[in-house]
C-alpha cells in the first residue's frame, strides 16, 4: 500500500533458496546493438518462511512536515 512499509524480524524468518541466482547479459534486445547498450537479467527463485506471524508488521509512514 501507499505510504506503508513491511517490517520484518529476520530472526523469525528464513529465505528458502529454490534455485541459485542466474545472471544473463545480452546485446540482442531491440536496438541495443546500435545504441551500444547491454540488457542484464538477474533471477532468483526463492521463498520466505515466516515462523511466527507476529514477526511481520505493516506500518504506516507519515511524511515529515516542512
Amino acid at each position: 500500500p501507499l505510504n506503508a512499509a513491511l517490517v520484518l524480524d529476520t530472526s523469525q524468518t528464513v529465505l528458502l533458496d529454490r534455485q541459485q541466482v542466474t545472471i544473463e547479459a545480452s546485446r540482442v534486445d531491440g536496438n541495443n546493438f546500435r545504441r551500444n547498450l547491454v540488457t542484464i537479467l538477474a533471477e532468483l527463485r526463492a521463498g520466505l518462511a515466516v515462523y511466527a506471524p507476529s514477526a511481520m508488521r505493516l506500518v504506516q509512514l507519515i511524511a515529515p512536515q516542512p
